[in-house]
């Protein structure tokens, strides 16, 4: 540490006093926080591997949110080439709007925080991960001498809005398993008292497609649950 500290060479100084002991010392840091990145003064902060593993995560969870964003997107784009708009309401909406109740809204608590709580104000800026747990467990602690700030609701109607999140993200989940699997056996069973589609069908006998039309209906449940798990 006296190393570092000493020999402006070997890294970045982060100490905004002048360091006179150090030869040729140049003052590098000047004491104002950086707009963007991370401030060489954290290098010899005492919670250094706390702050810099909490940012991390944080910078994680927004880029792994964006990434996943962009594959739905994506889905979009296939679905409208091949001219599947039911999937758009069956598949591509309950995704994109379970991602964004949840996580989307756990981005936005992130940079919240950042934009909100000073360094003086530490001790009482929310722990989100708590806060994540607590909206799944619909608890809230009251705010009281006992319980601790980072815990409690730090926004207004927080309650209400986690709440709605929630039920949200609940009804995009048997949305998304079992609305696509409904719409195929309907199709199916339109097909079948259609006596044009029958014989189409009987032409298409080799055609992979008609492999998947001939699946039981347990079976399209069972896909459409295996393929969203992954």
């Amino acid at each position: 540490d006296n190393v570092l500290l000493k020999d402006g060479a070997v890294t970045l100084e982060p100490n905004p006093r002048p360091y006179s002991a150090a030869a040729h010392y140049v003052q590098m840091y000047s004491g104002n926080p950086y707009p963007i990145g991370l401030d060489p003064i954290w290098q010899i902060s005492e919670n250094k591997i706390t702050f810099t593993n909490s940012a991390k995560m944080k910078f994680a969870i927004i880029i792994g949110i964006m990434q996943m964003s962009f594959g739905v997107f994506l889905s979009l784009g296939n679905h409208l080439y091949f001219k599947h708009y039911y999937a758009i309401f069956l598949e591509f909406i309950p995704q994109i709007v379970f991602l964004l109740s949840i996580f989307g809204y756990l981005i936005i608590l992130i940079f919240y925080k950042w934009t909100t709580y000073l360094a003086e104000q530490a001790t009482d800026a929310p722990s989100l991960l708590i806060h994540l747990i607590n909206m799944m467990l619909m608890s809230y602690p009251t705010d009281d001498s006992k319980t601790p700030k980072s815990i409690v609701v730090f926004y207004n109607h927080q309650r209400t809005i986690q709440i709605i999140l929630l039920i949200v993200a609940v009804i995009c989940i048997p949305w998304l398993l079992i609305g696509k699997p409904i719409y195929i056996i309907v199709q199916r069973k339109k097909k079948t008292n259609s006596t044009e589609l029958v014989h189409q069908e009987r032409e298409a006998s080799n055609d992979i497609e008609m492999h998947e039309q001939n699946e039981p209906h347990q079976e399209v449940i069972i896909k459409q649950t295996n393929v969203k798990l992954r």
